[in-house]
């Protein structure tokens, strides 16, 4: 169930959820389930683990202590692991996570 605008609560059917989104401290955080995100990286040809740590040598994995995966209390009550990544929503602070040229 979801809240709507006016406090409502609403059945909301979700077919083929990679995860969940939401905004903390002006950033976006995108939460992604573990079998989500290593199809997805999978398909692009990259192992899991380097990604999360290539996101989190960044700064920008949210993490739980000594795991790359972050538990999070979604909408449904469940609390599942899964991968959060943590999108800064000005562009020159994403900028100044890339690494500078040689």
């Amino acid at each position: 169930m979801s809240e709507n605008r006016d406090g409502e609560t609403a059945d909301r059917v979700v077919i083929n959820r990679l995860g969940y989104k939401w905004r903390e401290r002006g950033h976006s955080i995108f939460f992604f389930l573990p079998e989500t995100f290593g199809h997805e990286c999978a398909r692009e040809g990259f192992d899991v683990e380097q990604v999360a740590k290539a996101l989190d040598a960044n700064g920008m994995l949210r993490k739980s202590a000594g795991r790359l995966q972050y538990r999070r209390r979604t909408p449904d009550g469940e609390h599942p692991r899964g991968y959060a990544i943590i999108m800064l929503d000005d562009e020159d602070d994403q900028l100044a996570l890339l690494p500078k040229a040689a």
